[in-house]
């Protein structure tokens, strides 16, 4: 039966991803409705998303991932990107590496950081905690559009690829306070005040899936399971406990845990965020 085979993959590794995890026994029931069902009329649209979806299954199962893909997709492909924002109002912008190196200056902040360009949660990077959809990675700044031109020039960083699937973070806890998710190689970096607490060791595909299941859990526990899979959100809780607990489970499920050092610096959007987030 599909319910078995679907099972049975999961079991042996054949198919990825948390929000996968939880879409799957939404498309066997998908699946079973038109198989033993009566007759219904779907749109071009949702017929077109099926056998995409299926393509896309089946290339996985086959070792070749998407490019493009919704459920299975390739690694995406990270820039060099600067973000600025003035110091007192205004939107932030970001702008592409080539485009900061002109002559022209302005009077906003900068930082330079490895990302995905057209990130949904872009603006609301901070180099401490994993805000954005795609792993987005620090590398200069805070500092003036002039001096971001010439560490660009001078070190000359390039883009690169990575997974955005089945992500391992780490979401501090502490006084009953949910913080946002932080990557486990910062978080080894932090300083020893900020280890403290207690820390849970996560598995997504988007860092804010781990931010709202720690909180449901931490909120009532209801219905969200503090280990494991979750039932109910596209989470997989791997460990509880103190920094070293966190930090040995992520390293074990493939994380990288090599202490990174970065300054404690956040576009205006990620401060309101965090302030709302806890």
């Amino acid at each position: 039966m599909l319910a078995g085979l679907l099972t049975w993959t999961r079991r042996e590794g054949l198919l990825r991803g948390q929000r996968n995890r939880v879409l799957e026994p939404v498309l066997r029931k998908l699946r079973n409705s038109v198989a033993h069902g009566s007759y219904h009329l779907a749109t071009p649209v949702d017929a077109a998303r099926t056998l995409s979806d299926l393509a896309e299954i089946i290339n996985h199962l086959w070792g070749h991932p998407t490019p493009g893909g919704r459920l299975y997709p390739a690694q995406v492909d990270r820039t060099i990107v600067a973000l600025g924002w003035p110091e007192n109002s205004g939107s932030t912008i970001a702008a592409r590496a080539e485009d900061l190196t002109s002559s022209e200056e302005d009077d906003r902040t900068w930082v330079v950081i490895c990302a995905v360009y057209d990130d949904p949660d872009l603006f609301e990077f901070a180099a401490r905690c994993a805000t954005t959809a795609f792993p987005a990675q620090y590398l200069w700044g805070p500092g003036t559009r002039a001096e971001a031109a010439a560490w660009l020039i001078r070190h000359q960083p390039q883009p690169d690829r990575c997974d955005c699937l089945d992500q391992v973070v780490l979401v501090p806890v502490r006084d009953d306070l949910v913080g946002l998710p932080v990557y486990p190689a910062v978080a080894a970096g932090l300083p020893a005040t900020e280890q403290n607490g207690s820390w849970h060791a996560v598995r997504v595909d988007r860092p804010r899936d781990a931010l709202g299941h720690v909180r449901a859990v931490v909120a009532t526990g209801q219905g969200h399971n503090a280990a494991g899979e979750c039932r109910d959100c596209p989470a997989e809780t791997l460990a509880v406990g103190d920094i070293a607990t966190a930090l040995e489970a992520a390293r074990n499920a493939g994380a990288d845990t090599v202490p990174v050092t970065v300054p404690d610096v956040r576009t205006p959007f990620a401060n309101r965020f965090s302030r709302s987030s806890v």
